[in-house]
């Protein structure tokens, strides 16, 4: 949003001179509130306070060793569909997949355990059926079940009890949490380097084209695979936009890792911003707003840049920060801008700081769209005036004269009844009040 281009005058001696700061065109309608003294009044707030529509899947590893994790989820089952419900302002839809060995030791498979549904009862009630049971050891098909909850497809043997997964809403945000104390080993129960982690890193790519948020859960539980598995699952999360999150080997905090990833939209942002504007005396806008660390860690280096109303500015301006935010602290701004046209335009903020729990870059946006209504004047059309250089009303001469840019001597006129030359003035009649 540009700066307006208003007029000043000095009054050097007895002349009047209209000092433009710089080459402007204006439209009638606009010159007329100019003048008049004339501005008008409308303001809309917008706050990004939610996640809107969610898709939610679970990507759950049921083998032998995963009894803490299912049963750590399970305790905090309420808590995770209650901040869903929260986020995604009731609109939420969920669906369970697992993966183990089904029944044998010969290879892994997928199940469906639930496809989509927005029956709370329903998908508590198969999370709180799971249980670890077999696996025929490590590796496991993790790899596979995140292909499928993706694509729709496995190579894997598939179990569909309940029907197929079904497809994730366009139009929402689409989130897989996958936990697992494995590496991912394809359908034949082997890591093959070179092969299944590659699979593993395109299954992460085809979801972040389809724009799935996957954040991972690592129960760390068999150290001799960290150096291989920790990489793999940390790339779910960072090429996907999601989150990594590695647990003790008691998969302690898992259901509460959960949680926190759907109260922030399947991804790291624990940053809150709000923007609002109100457009007062002469056009001049004020925009006001506060930011607010809504995560449980630190977050240093917190800022908020104002785009100035212009859509990809290169060079907006820091109206908070730098600021370290504690958990739950916040703060408020106020900047302001004078718009160089009528109508309606949307200012956009953006802040941004660094999480030292997690190690993550987070953000977060806000935009208010203000209008401004220009008056009506009876003469006003769609012309404009260009006014490119100073004017000069010289009032030593019996009858005033007009010099410099003819722009604006059809509208000039004067006034010199005044007893002494601080009481005469230059008027430039546009029509209008």
């Amino acid at each position: 949003m540009k700066k307006f281009r208003s007029f000043s005058t000095t009054e050097p001696l007895g002349r009047h001179t209209l000092v433009p700061r710089a080459a402007v065109m204006v439209g009638y309608g606009l010159l007329c509130a100019m003048l008049a003294g004339v501005a008008s009044q409308n303001t809309q707030a917008q706050t990004i306070s939610s996640c809107g529509c969610m898709d939610i899947v679970f990507d759950q590893d049921t083998t032998g060793s995963m009894g803490g994790a299912i049963a750590n989820a399970q305790a905090g089952l309420a808590n995770i569909v209650n901040q869903a419900v929260i986020a995604s302002g009731g609109d939420v839809r969920f669906g369970l997949v697992t993966f183990s060995a089904p029944g044998n030791c010969g290879g892994d498979g997928v199940e469906v355990n639930q496809p989509f549904t927005t029956s709370i009862p329903t998908i508590t009630a198969a999370i709180n059926a799971l249980f670890a049971n077999g696996g025929c050891g490590e590796p496991e098909s993790s790899d596979e079940a995140l292909k499928y909850t993706v694509t729709g497809a496995t190579a894997c043997s598939l179990l569909t009890p309940l029907g197929p997964l079904g497809p994730f809403r366009s139009n929402c945000v689409k989130i897989v949490v996958l936990v697992t104390d494995a590496r991912p080993g394809g359908c034949d129960d082997t890591f093959t380097p070179g092969v299944d982690d590659v699979n593993a890193n395109n299954d992460a790519l085809a979801a972040a084209a389809a724009g799935i948020k996957v954040s991972a859960i690592y129960v760390d539980d068999d150290p001799p695979v960290d150096a291989t598995v920790i990489p793999i699952m940390q790339f779910y999360a960072s090429a996907t936009g999601g989150e990594y999150v590695q647990t003790p080997a008691d998969a302690s905090g898992t259901g509460a890792a959960i949680a926190d990833i759907i109260a922030h939209c399947g991804g790291v942002g624990i940053l809150g911003v709000t923007k609002s504007c109100e457009v007062i005396s002469n056009s001049i806008v004020f925009s006001s707003g506060n930011v607010t660390n809504t995560g449980t860690g630190l977050l240093v280096n917190v800022i908020v840049l104002d785009d100035g109303g212009i859509p990809g500015n290169t060079n907006p301006v820091v109206v908070f920060g730098p600021a370290n935010l504690g958990p739950g602290e916040g703060g408020s701004y106020v900047s302001e801008d004078v718009p160089s046209t009528c109508g309606a335009f949307t200012n956009t903020v953006t802040a941004t700081g660094f999480d030292i729990t997690r190690s993550n870059n987070v953000s977060a946006t806000a935009s208010a769209i203000c209008e401004i209504t220009c008056p009506t004047c009876p003469i006003c059309n769609e012309s404009a005036v260009v006014v490119t250089g100073n004017v000069t009303i010289d009032f030593n001469t019996a009858t005033p004269t007009y010099s410099g840019d003819p722009a604006l001597l059809p509208f000039f006129t004067f006034d010199k009844t005044g007893a002494n030359p601080s009481a005469w003035k230059a008027i430039f009649d546009v029509g209008g009040a």
